[in-house]
């Protein structure tokens, strides 16, 4: 079937590193392979495992069951592998056995992750205590010769009736603790019978345990190998809104930053638009990025007092390697300068010893900063004011008292100045070993702004215009979205400043001072950004061989939602931070200065470094195995198909009308292309003697309490909350899949595709995702609405669920008397089941390749690029059209 599509667009296409999932399982049918077609309760009672694909076989035991089994009379059952076993034999139990009756499987998880269990069984009236059981007494697990835990969030219910064809499940996705285990048992316990009738029994049969099993794969490099250098920079409180992660929705608020070092790195290095943290406050955050591990895992959750000392990620992940400590294993020279790890949740010392052989300097500088009143004093300095939370104008003098007013350095007499000069001085000496030895090196560089309070030298005050800050109908008394609770806001942070004392901001002359000096101190920290590019760049030769990687450790409510300040929630605005990559071999690949527009995440981050480093992964203990994916991929080609969402939680008391069951819990929220849809559960929140969260990750019961679903294309600010809406039922059940409970970020269906897409098929589904349904992709639709179909996207390697600028363009080339019409065009050359011809006409009613010349213009990664041409000199018709056409 011939399809002729007649515009022109363009982008490259290859792929990374990621994992190729496939299931595993074990299915127990308590009868011998010969008994496997025997009927209804014939056969041979066997305890073997039946089918099995973990790497070592699971094994069986039970405590006071009936030896040879009970006849199984129930349906065939079809195991995880597509084999039929008939119901032949079963698991038994006599209600004459009085004490309490278990079975339990005992498997090696090395490697799988995701698991689920299900069996079938009979009750048939048997009782305990006088009354029917109608439920297991427990569901436990224990690491190998450790403690029975129980599982959390799962129903114990059972159904008790005559029927052979009774079914429980459960999953046990959210149960990360029994992946990757070398020695993992699952302990079933029914209640003691108090019946002793012999007529009544307990029939267990078809018991099956399942996974994903994830082995590492890589896609062909196309950025070039080396022993590369990093220069790893953090800011704190860095809101995406400069330079391309400006939304619209923020551009109608206020100016853009002024942020010319930034926007040069974007211009150089590629913007990840979308990128996400795990959780919107600086230690949770930063734990989770330098551990390559999500809160979860890490068990950093909440703020700890800098006194305590004993609950760290240390303490919590015993033996995990962190992404600094991985580079100096690694034979780098490693320091760090400022705000790298938060202080809370951090080993004594910032982890100097493991984390920063060459040093971790996080001393306190005599900066200064000047509030409403007039006051002054050194950031260090523990006076009253220190708290307050406005600055002015005032930054300009040291002394604005004194007789002789000394003007204030900005590269000096600020905190995150200092840390600056003695980071480039580090640089320095760094690049010169390198230089001389070849040894690389990793150099973290920390700022502390533009984190509260927001103070910056005047200079960078005086960039903004105050009355450009449209705060129309601010009145700061929270506006949540429409059918949302008012616990999922964020609340904290500002009300611990004296001259606010309140959780919002009334006065909409101190909300438009904020952001003011928001924007300010986001000057000041990428002016201090650009004296470090000065000194890297300083030396072209080791500035060619240094990855560079910037990152703001979660975003920021800067008065959204009519008074929503600092970060602490699930919204958009909280979890969405700026990321920008620059890696060697960007600009003659042709990505160096292209966003990314697919979900990424700070846990991402780790394996990208030690990826494009050409570094091996660190052998991490058992269980605390990197939970990101590189990104390598897409700094080589930012438009192909990618994982499907990004993950982001926060803890909350939830409360309020509706809830059934209030208390401590959890937000998990998953972030797609359109949606943003988050869960509320409430779990167990078990605190040390020092009343500091060692667990908030245990669900207490198996549903959520509460949900929200913002449309984010239709709703970019989140005003509707659309979870509790009939129309949105299916996608609600769509989102909550994906999420999985907060873990859907270990599934295959959120990951990216296993292989490159080069069929049409594999590449619609590639795309499919909770509100994209696969007849979306069909070759003649345009789900992003850009003007480009389908199948175009598909042959020129386009995102087809991102808005493209046309990147075909058409231009006279050659010179006088012998020039040329000419296109030039991108195409993906796996991609055999579609044709792309230029063809040409002189009346745009009959067309045809006569005359057209097409050259080769080079490769990107999967993408070559094409120039086809028509002569207009000479002998050639006075006018002439091109065009593309595509043939599948």
């Amino acid at each position: 079937m011939k399809k002729v599509i007649s515009s022109f667009i363009a982008l490259l296409l290859t792929f990374a590193t990621a994992n190729a999932q496939s299931t595993v399982g074990a299915f127990f049918a308590f009868q011998d392979a010969a008994s496997q077609n025997a009927a209804n309760g014939a056969g041979t009672y066997n305890e073997a495992v039946s089918v099995n694909t973990f790497t070592v076989a699971p094994t069986f035991s039970a405590t006071g069951i009936v030896a040879g089994g009970y006849g199984n009379f129930g349906n065939a059952f079809t195991a995880f592998n597509g084999s039929s076993w008939g119901a032949a034999k079963s698991v038994g139990w006599d209600t004459t056995v009085t004490s309490t009756n278990t079975w339990q499987v005992t498997l090696n998880t090395t490697g799988v992750k995701v698991l689920d269990t299900r069996f079938t069984y009979r009750l048939n009236g048997v009782q305990s205590g006088g009354a029917n059981v109608t439920a297991l007494s427990a569901f436990e697990y224990k690491i190998g010769s450790g403690s029975w835990v129980s599982v959390p969030g799962i129903s114990l219910t059972l159904l008790n009736n005559v029927s052979y064809n009774n079914t429980w499940t459960a999953d046990l996705s959210s149960v990360t603790a029994i992946n990757n285990q070398s020695a993992v048992t699952l302990r079933w316990s029914l209640p003691a019978f108090t019946q002793t009738a012999t007529s009544l029994n307990v029939r267990m049969d078809n018991l099956q345990i399942t996974g994903t099993y994830a082995t590492p794969f890589v896609r062909a490099r196309a950025l070039p190998e080396g022993n590369y250098n990093v220069l790893f920079v953090a800011f704190d409180d860095l809101k995406a809104n400069f330079g391309p992660f400006q939304t619209p929705e923020q551009a109608a608020v206020m100016p853009k930053p002024v942020t010319p070092h930034l926007d040069s790195l974007t211009a150089s290095g590629m913007a990840f638009t979308r990128a996400y943290c795990q959780q919107a406050v600086c230690w949770a955050s930063r734990a989770s990025l330098l551990t390559g591990c999500r809160p979860d895992t890490t068990k950093i959750w909440d703020q700890i007092e800098l006194s305590q000392d004993t609950l760290n990620f240390r303490t919590t992940m015993p033996g995990i390697i962190t992404l600094p400590q991985h580079f100096a294993n690694m034979g780098y020279n490693v320091a760090g300068f400022g705000k790298i790890y938060d202080q809370r949740g951090t080993p004594p010392g910032y982890d100097s010893s493991l984390s920063w052989p060459g040093g971790m300097d996080t001393s306190s500088f005599p900066g200064r900063y000047y509030y409403e009143d007039g006051h002054f004093q050194a950031e260090n300095a523990a006076a009253t004011n220190k708290s307050k939370l406005f600055i002015t104008d005032k930054g300009e003098f040291k002394d604005p008292t004194a007789t002789v007013k000394v003007p204030i350095n900005k590269d000096t007499d600020y905190s995150d100045s200092i840390m600056t000069g003695k980071a480039i001085t580090k640089l320095n000496t760094y690049a010169a070993s390198y230089t001389s030895s070849s040894k690389p090196f990793f150099l973290a560089i920390g700022y502390s702004k533009p984190h509260l309070p927001c103070v910056s030298p005047k200079q960078f005050w005086d960039l903004y215009d105050p009355t450009q800050i449209n705060l129309s109908g601010y009145t700061g008394s929270r506006t949540f979205p429409t059918g949302t609770l008012q616990f999922t806001g964020a609340n904290y942070e500002i009300n611990t400043f004296l001259d606010i004392g309140a959780s919002t901001i009334t006065n909409i002359n101190k909300a438009r001072n904020l952001i003011h000096g928001y924007l300010a101190a986001t000057s000041y920290a990428d002016d201090q950004l650009g004296r470090v590019l000065a000194a890297l760049n300083a030396n072209p030769a080791v500035a060619a061989k240094t990855i560079i990687v910037v990152w703001g450790d979660h975003g920021w409510h800067l008065g959204d939602h009519n008074g929503f300040w600092a970060k602490h929630s699930c919204y958009e605005e909280a979890a969405r931070a700026p990321l920008i990559i620059w890696a060697p071999g960007m600009s003659a690949l042709g990505t160096a200065g292209k966003t990314c527009q697919s979900p990424v995440e700070f846990v991402d981050i780790f394996p990208t470094l030690v990826d494009l480093a050409s570094q091996p992964e660190p052998a991490q203990p058992v269980g605390l195995e990197l939970q990101g994916i590189s990104l390598r991929g897409l700094l080589e080609d930012p438009a192909q198909p990618w994982k499907k969402a990004a993950f982001t939680q926060y803890q909350r008391s939830i409360n309020g009308t509706g809830i059934a069951n209030t208390g401590d819990g959890m937000g998990y929220s998953i972030r797609t292309r359109r949606y943003r849809y988050t869960e509320w559960w409430r779990t167990q929140t078990t605190k040390d003697t020092n009343g500091y969260s060692i667990t908030r990750d245990v669900k207490l019961y198996s549903t959520p309490e509460y949900k929200e679903l913002y449309d984010m294309i239709a709703d970019p600010n989140q005003t509707v909350n659309l979870a509790a809406k009939s129309a949105y039922a299916s996608l609600v059940t769509e989102l909550s899949a994906a999420l999985a409970g907060g873990y859907g970020w270990q599934t295959s269906s959120v990951a990216p595709p296993t292989n490159f897409p080069t069929t049409y098929h594999d590449w619609k589904a590639s795309h499919v995702e909770p509100g994209y349904p696969i007849s979306l992709f069909a070759e003649a639709m345009d789900p992003d609405s850009d003007g480009v179909l389908n199948l175009r996207e598909y042959a020129h390697g386009t995102n087809p669920l991102a808005p493209n600028v046309n990147p075909a363009w058409s231009e006279v080339t050659g010179p006088p008397g012998a020039e040329y019409l000419s296109l030039e065009f991108p195409r993906v050359g796996a991609r055999t089941d579609v044709t792309t011809t230029a063809t040409a006409s002189t009346d745009l009613s009959y067309w045809a390749p006569t005359g057209v010349i097409t050259e080769n213009l080079g490769t990107q990664a999967n993408t070559t690029l094409w120039r086809s041409k028509i002569s207009k000199s000479g002998s050639a018709p006075s006018k002439g059209f091109l065009r593309l056409e595509f043939v599948k």
